[in-house]
């Protein structure tokens, strides 16, 4: 998990700019850059996956609050699509 980390700092970065004009929608960080913003958490992961292969990656609702459970959740879906 801590190879994510970076990914983490870098959207936290971004947060304001991205939750004024992305709210609700799906953000894709790697390599600490923003890849982009989707309209769901499959569109992203399917981005993710096909640019990426398994990652690390974060892929995270703009404006959402870090719940655990959804990122677990978020996390076995995406490796479900892969």
């Amino acid at each position: 998990m801590a190879a994510i980390q970076k990914e983490i700092v870098a959207y936290d970065h971004l947060r304001d700019a991205l939750e004024a004009n992305h709210f609700g929608e799906w953000a894709v960080v790697y390599d600490e850059e923003l890849v982009g913003t989707y309209q769901s958490f499959e569109l992203a992961a399917r981005e993710a996956v096909k640019r990426f292969g398994q990652g690390p990656y974060l892929i995270r609702q703009v404006g959402a609050p870090r719940d655990p459970l959804m990122i677990l959740s978020q996390y076995v879906s995406l490796n479900a699509i892969g």
